[in-house]
């Protein structure tokens, strides 16, 4: 079932060309996006409210090192490489589950949310994006960027 909604995203993508352009776009600089929002966010919660600071720190932290070990640990190769395709995206070398992108940008989201519900909910809608590019692009599984999701919700309700 993962296969055959990966190829139907994928094969879909890339009959369309402004799909695929978009696809690419996100994929290439969403995670950039993410990362400085996320730093500005923090430097506003260091000054403005520092008794949250610690928690939106240390919660997508401590989940992005569980993902890594989580990947290291389960080793599944990217679709790309599964299937030996051609891609409008640059190649990753890591394993493909559970989608680095989308655990962190949700989890970075989530945190957001902690904090500015509107914002939180814009960001939400950053990281759906993000997380269907990489499937878009051909580099992860549906259920690489679901159990992403999971694992970021997961901690997300559990820490935050």
């Amino acid at each position: 079932m993962d296969r055959k909604l990966f190829f139907l995203i994928f094969n879909f993508t890339s009959e369309n060309k402004y799909l695929s352009n978009s696809a690419v776009f996100i994929s290439n600089f969403s995670s950039k996006i993410f990362i400085m929002i996320y730093a500005i966010t923090s430097l506003y919660t260091a000054y403005f409210i520092p008794d949250k600071l610690v928690l939106f720190l240390i919660v997508p932290f401590s989940l992005l090192v569980l993902n890594k070990i989580l990947r290291k640990i389960i080793k599944r190769v990217r679709p790309a490489d599964a299937f030996d395709l051609s891609l409008p995206v640059e190649r990753s070398l890591e394993f493909s589950f559970p989608s680095n992108h989308a655990t962190s940008s949700m989890i970075i989201a989530l945190a957001i949310l902690f904090l500015n519900l509107h914002f939180g909910i814009i960001m939400i809608f950053m990281s759906i994006l993000t997380s269907v590019s990489r499937i878009m692009t051909g580099l992860h599984y549906p259920f690489d960027v679901i159990f992403g999701w999971i694992l970021a919700l997961t901690f997300g309700i559990a820490f935050l």
